[in-house]
């Protein structure tokens, strides 16, 4: 009986063990970008978005945390609601692996502007200035800058912006 006893308790600490270990993979592959200043995209990408980071190359421009705080300051624009945040997301992800010298490529490949198709299903405008820095231009006019670019986590290339880009549905 001691040993029955014995065997179930050590069964129990493996299966709870095995338990945690597979959460905390979970938890870590939650976790879509690598930096702290990220986590508010990051949380509403794993909430928003199920497990599409298992596929396709992506490419995603990656708003700050900083860059959600001043959304809520700005004038006139207002924070997705939770029904709109999803295609808020997609509004930030386009098909395919486009490092900053990609899309340097594109602009001026097409004279100076560049227009990419996001998932949500409208399009962003990229563009560079005379210092190389790149731009990311929403439906509603609102310009991002690149200030982190070509930074990668499994098949997604991603570009770190300083505002969150909204498609016209968002108003």
């Amino acid at each position: 009986m001691k040993t029955l006893n014995y065997f179930f308790k050590i069964s129990l600490i493996a299966i709870l063990f095995i338990s945690y270990s597979s959460q905390a993979q979970s938890d870590a592959k939650s976790s879509v970008f690598e930096g702290n200043d990220l986590e508010t995209f990051s949380k509403a990408m794993s909430v928003n978005t199920g497990d599409f980071f298992n596929g396709d190359k992506l490419t995603v421009f990656t708003p700050t945390n900083a860059a959600f705080e001043n959304l809520s300051t700005e004038k006139y624009v207002e924070m997705p609601s939770d029904s709109k945040l999803r295609s808020t997301v997609y509004y930030h992800v386009v098909q395919g692996n486009l490092k900053s010298s990609d899309l340097k490529a594109l602009i001026k490949e097409k004279g100076g502007r560049a227009m990419l198709k996001t998932l949500e299903g409208t399009t962003l405008t990229v563009s560079e200035n005379s210092n190389g820095d790149i731009f990311v231009v929403d439906n509603l006019g609102r310009v991002a800058s690149v200030s982190e670019p070509d930074l990668s986590q499994g098949n997604v290339i991603y570009h770190k912006i300083d505002k969150v880009l909204l498609p016209a549905r968002n108003r």
